[in-house]
């Protein structure tokens, strides 16, 4: 098991700068106003040749004020618990704060090695308050400044002395990047929690709870699931703050790796025309969809056979989409989901044999020819995920819409090809 490093400390002392310096990645929202972050963000790291799992946590509040700071607590307190060791940052600039002894207290008695980090070191002034924290009796002390970098490197040193450099091993499983999106309040953070059976990620009413996108690995027999909780997405006009639009901003960065696209749906209130843009947008992307309808256990069983329907309908421009009923809250049809998400990452990178593709092809063909003075000579697949085509065709210019959607709809009903989008281009030859 790798090492495991929580970031801890209470609002705006930092953390999530630091968080960002060594995974070498903005990942975590930084920001000045306090408690932007409130899930525990994880990102494998690597120091000198040593591997560690690094955690950002929320800030440390000792008497929360409402429940979602209760809920920002409670994963804090799981984030201690998770980890072998414990860098514990305070505000150089502030100066010793009553919560810092707090926090010190309840790390001191986790029993966990803590190293203090002495954030904001950027001026003289900062230099004056480091004698205050000698009262905390952290012996490990490490004057830092996350923004510029300084002394973040001595701090690793310390933290990774006794990790022995590992051989990197090349994972025998595969790796499906599943990311679950939707519009606010649909219940993406409770499908991730049900999905890996554990209260990893904060669920509550408020619309927004969730602000970074959060990546959480699931192991199966033959599979490793790394599944990406995302905030909810918003017309471009209904972003209010800036807060939400680097939320969305690092939604669209994460779908570059993304191999498969879980749409959350909520099915008391059907598909609307934000979700419709968001699978074309997908599909335009080259991802792999499964449609998913959460709280069907709101539905009568006729109601979701219903729903099912007018969802495909509403999705004529993809052929083969599986739509899923589930209810996210009672963990119900998740094996089915799971089986789609396994089955879409295959079709995504299906290569159909040359001898087969062309026998069938020419059948479609000869079943609807082109227009007159068009002839087509073949087809070759030239890539995967997605599958992509060329047709050789005598006249590129003369083959119409209605034709390539011909072809590409009969190589879905042969093919399969679900929950994907097929490209086709022609070619003069």
């Amino acid at each position: 098991m790798k090492t495991k490093i929580a970031i801890v400390g209470r609002p705006n002392v930092g953390k999530s700068t630091l968080f960002n310096r060594i995974a070498k990645k903005k990942i975590a929202i930084t920001l000045r106003e306090p408690g932007i972050t409130r899930d525990i963000i994880e990102e494998r790291c690597e120091w000198r040749g040593k591997e560690f799992i690094l955690m950002d946590t929320g800030g440390y509040v000792p008497e929360p004020s409402d429940p979602l700071s209760e809920k920002v607590l409670k994963q804090v307190r799981i984030a201690i618990e998770k980890a072998d060791k414990i860098i514990f940052v305070v505000d150089a600039k502030q100066g010793l704060h009553p919560v810092d002894k707090t926090v010190a207290d309840v790390l001191r008695k986790s029993g966990k090695e803590i190293f203090l980090a002495i954030n904001k070191m950027d001026s003289k002034i900062s230099k004056y308050h480091i004698w205050e924290f000698e009262s905390l009796g952290i012996k490990e002390k490490f004057p830092i400044s996350a923004e510029h970098g300084r002394g973040v490197e001595e701090l690793l040193d310390a933290l990774l002395k006794e990790v022995k450099k590992e051989e990197k091993k090349k994972e025998k499983r595969e790796r499906i990047n599943i990311i679950i999106v939707g519009r606010p309040n649909v219940g993406k953070s409770t499908l991730l929690n049900a999905i890996i059976g554990e209260e990893r990620i904060i669920v509550d009413e408020l619309p927004g709870t969730t602000r970074d996108p959060i990546k959480v690995e699931k192991e199966k027999e033959d599979m490793l699931f790394s599944l990406v909780d995302t905030p909810g997405i918003k017309r471009k006009s209904k972003i209010k703050d800036i807060v939400e639009y680097i939320s969305t901003k690092r939604v669209e960065k994460q779908l570059k790796d993304t191999s498969v696209s879980l749409v959350l749906i909520d099915a008391t209130q059907g598909i609307t025309h934000l979700e419709k843009t968001i699978i074309g947008w997908l599909l335009e992307q080259g991802k792999g969809i499964v449609v998913t309808l959460n709280k069907c256990d709101k539905l009568k069983k006729r109601e979701i056979i219903k729903i099912k329907e007018i969802t495909r309908y509403e999705l004529p421009f993809i052929k083969n989409i599986p739509i899923v009923p589930i209810s996210a809250l009672a963990r119900q049809g998740l094996d089915k989901l799971e089986k789609e998400i396994e089955d879409v990452y295959h079709e995504r990178k299906k290569r159909i044999q040359p001898g087969v593709l062309n026998e069938i092809f020419e059948n479609i063909v000869s079943s609807y020819p082109p227009k007159r003075g068009v002839k087509v000579k073949g087809i070759r697949q030239i890539g995967t995920a997605p599958p992509r085509f060329v047709v050789y065709v005598s006249k590129t210019k003369r083959i119409e819409n209605s034709y390539h959607r011909y072809l590409k709809n009969r190589l879905y009903d042969y093919f399969g090809f679900k929950g994907v989008d097929i490209k086709i281009e022609f070619k003069k030859g």
